[in-house]
């Protein structure tokens, strides 16, 4: 796969993250302000790795190779960054609705899955 293919699909996932976050909040902005921290929480703590990811494999590589060495940098920072933004949360902010928090989470993990496929199905049709 080409550099391109692959970064674009990270920041397609990150769009439909920012996307799902926005509207999710806004809905719960009806309901409860906790409900929606916990959902813009949830939200930025998978947003922000993945652009992470972005990030280090948008860098060009000096030395001729696969970029290997750029995916594994990158998704060992998303995994430490993932850690350390859930334990600020769950260190420092309360009160926070749990179900709202790891509803959202898992939907983001979800949309990490989801879109690179449905962009796949899409190339294939072409």
């Amino acid at each position: 796969r080409l550099q391109g293919d692959w970064s674009s699909d990270v920041c397609s996932s990150d769009l439909a993250q920012s996307g799902l976050t926005i509207l999710f909040a806004s809905v719960s902005l009806a309901f409860s302000k906790v409900v929606t921290i916990s959902i813009v929480l949830a939200g930025l703590s998978s947003i922000l790795p993945t652009m992470f990811v972005a990030l280090v494999s948008l860098q060009s590589t000096t030395h001729i190779g696969t970029g290997l060495g750029r995916v594994l940098k990158g998704e060992a920072g998303k995994l430490v960054l993932t850690i350390a933004l859930l334990t600020g949360i769950f260190a420092l902010v309360e009160p926070l609705s749990v179900a709202a928090f790891f509803g959202t989470f898992i939907v983001m993990q979800l949309c990490q899955m989801i879109v690179p496929l449905l962009d796949a199905q899409r190339l294939m049709k072409q």
